[in-house]
């Protein structure tokens, strides 16, 4: 298990230059969720695909089911890598976690999913979308 992670965690590392590699990653997705006790390994590979960027979303079929996984951690990492990743085609079903999801993290992601889908983030954009997550976590109860 380790060594996968470790494998997955290089390619990602790589960007887009890991895309030609991507079966691995997505190899390493069907093997964590045969074995429920790898969420780990779902969850690095979710950030491997993130980090490959818009070529990944042509796999994008291939790790979207996992938006509808028990675990809200694996959800948001699946949320989070199809805003990198810039797979339009999902815009619906991230909408649908933002409003329906009980995990506030979850909802966290989405929006920074949503947001990734129409701007181009600089660093002063990317800071005041930090700011505004951090208040919605913190104050969300007066919702």
């Amino acid at each position: 298990m380790q060594l996968r992670c470790e494998a997955v965690r290089a390619l990602g590392a790589m960007g887009e230059l890991g895309v030609p590699h991507i079966e691995v990653v997505l190899a390493a997705i069907a093997h964590g969720r045969r074995t429920p006790q790898h969420l780990h390994t779902i969850r690095v590979a979710l950030d491997a695909l993130g980090s490959m960027g818009p070529n990944a979303r042509f796999h994008a079929a291939e790790f979207a089911p996992l938006l509808r996984h028990r675990q809200p951690t694996v959800r948001a990492c699946t949320v989070r890598a199809l805003g990198l990743t810039h797979a339009r085609s999902y815009l619906p079903a991230m909408v649908a976690l933002l409003r329906d999801d009980s995990d506030v993290a979850v909802r966290a992601s989405a929006v920074d999913a949503l947001v990734r889908q129409y701007i181009r983030l600089t660093p002063q954009l990317a800071l005041t979308l930090h700011v505004v997550r951090v208040l919605y976590l913190r104050w969300r109860w007066l919702l």
